[in-house]
């Protein structure tokens, strides 16, 4: 399959997907994602964090400070941080809701299988054992029974986040050190 045809079925994938999450992390079916219903999905998948960070993640989408996330905030949230380049784009949220839309089975974990159809339809065959790689660690892709729970899932992402911004600022910092460089050599 071509990258534009892979680009494709992820693209028409993509609001199904974006749907069912949302739906499963509103609990209590208002409309909108709160820090309790937020709390009850990591809880639910293993992944417990506190209170206060949970309102941080509710805060770092909230558009209109209702320390909610609505239909809009969300959708709104999973564009911007599939867009960023720079890894300077907060994804606490996205993490999670990217490993429940590989974990289509709200099984709590993710397999290798079903890593490499999402990574695949995403980055194609090129980078596929790259992001595999950044994906899951040192845990042997190789291995039939290997997963990756919610947890160790955004803590790899969050190392690959880290990594991508420093990459950025390594980039930015030769660019600037080399135009530096010749602008130095131009003016004498």
């Amino acid at each position: 399959m071509s990258a534009s045809g892979r680009a494709l079925v992820r693209e028409k994938q993509i609001p199904a997907n974006l749907k069912r999450v949302f739906e499963i992390m509103d609990t209590d079916a208002d409309g909108k994602i709160s820090q309790d219903d937020l709390l009850l999905v990591t809880e639910h998948f293993g992944y417990k964090i506190k209170p206060a960070e949970a309102e941080e993640i509710i805060w770092e989408v909230d558009e209109d400070c209702d320390k909610m996330v609505s239909w809009q905030e969300f959708t709104d949230m999973y564009d911007r941080c599939r867009k960023d380049k720079t890894g300077c784009e907060p994804k606490r949220l996205y993490f999670i809701v990217e490993f429940m839309i590989i974990d289509k089975d709200n099984g709590g974990e993710i397999s290798v299988e079903e890593a490499i159809e999402d990574l695949y339809l995403q980055h194609g065959k090129e980078d596929l054992d790259d992001k595999l790689s950044d994906m899951f660690g040192d845990i042997d892709v190789n291995d039939p029974e290997a997963v990756l729970d919610l947890e160790k899932f955004v803590s790899a992402m969050r190392l690959g986040q880290l990594k991508q911004m420093r990459e950025k600022t390594i980039n930015k910092t030769k660019h600037t050190s080399s135009t530096l460089k010749k602008s130095s050599k131009t003016r004498y």
